[in-house]
């Protein structure tokens, strides 16, 4: 009887012990995977300010991200706080994330399919015909053309022009929107809306270097107003 016993205990700590090997090894396979990638490398890091994190596709492991790090096909990429980071894609898409955002990555050749799954991103390069998807909440926007600043909030998604005139369409089916520099496009509402101020300087993420520890930085704005509903290009 007691040998019985003991025979059941020394059982029941071997399917422990094998259960915890199994799972120790199926973490080890994810933490090595997330630095030694088999996968399609489709961009790299180009700008990383403080924390930001990688996740391969169908893994459950983040990976900190470095300077010059790549970036593969099905990777997300998220962000944390007061931090950013800056993609550069191999077929000249490249995007923005500031703080507290992800991004899923889809590249498929010189098209770029994007889900925004939180926060805001700026998208550049949808040029020579090229177009940039990006995937919301509120629907996928699809972008050509000009500098995008794509926000999600409580109130809703919203587009804005960074630079140059950009073209979306939220619809496969629907008529493309001009949306020119500066003006802002509630994807809820489906009206452009252009801001009553615009800040002129200092100009997007421009840096300044100073010596000695000082720098003055001149500020200015243009006062516009209007708004309007969005209508076709």
């Amino acid at each position: 009887m007691k040998s019985s016993i003991r025979l059941r205990d020394v059982a029941f700590v071997f399917v422990i012990l094998l259960c915890f090997s199994a799972s120790a090894y199926e973490l080890y396979r994810d933490f090595t995977e997330a630095r030694v990638r088999d996968g399609e490398r489709v961009g790299y890091i180009v700008y990383k300010n403080r924390q930001a994190e990688q996740k391969a596709g169908g893994s459950v492991l983040w990976a900190t991200l470095r300077q010059n790090s790549p970036v593969y096909n099905y990777d997300t990429i998220r962000t944390g706080t007061a931090s950013s980071a800056t993609i550069n894609f191999d077929n000249a898409t490249k995007i923005e994330l500031n703080e507290e955002s992800m991004i899923v990555i889809n590249i498929e050749g010189e098209t770029s399919k994007l889900s925004l799954e939180g926060g805001s991103v700026v998208i550049a390069g949808a040029t020579d015909g090229k177009e940039v998807s990006l995937k919301t909440r509120d629907g996928t926007i699809t972008a050509t053309g000009g500098e995008l600043a794509v926000r999600d909030t409580d109130a809703g998604v919203t587009i804005q022009a960074k630079s140059g005139t950009a073209t979306v369409k939220t619809d496969a089916n629907a008529t493309p929107v001009a949306i020119e520099e500066t003006a802002r496009y509630n994807v809820n509402t489906a009206k452009i809306e252009q801001p009553e101020i615009v800040l002129t300087a200092p100009t997007q993420n421009q840096v300044f270097v100073s010596e000695s520890g000082q720098e003055p930085v001149p500020f200015a704005w243009e006062i516009r107003k209007g708004n309007r509903a969005a209508s076709p290009d």
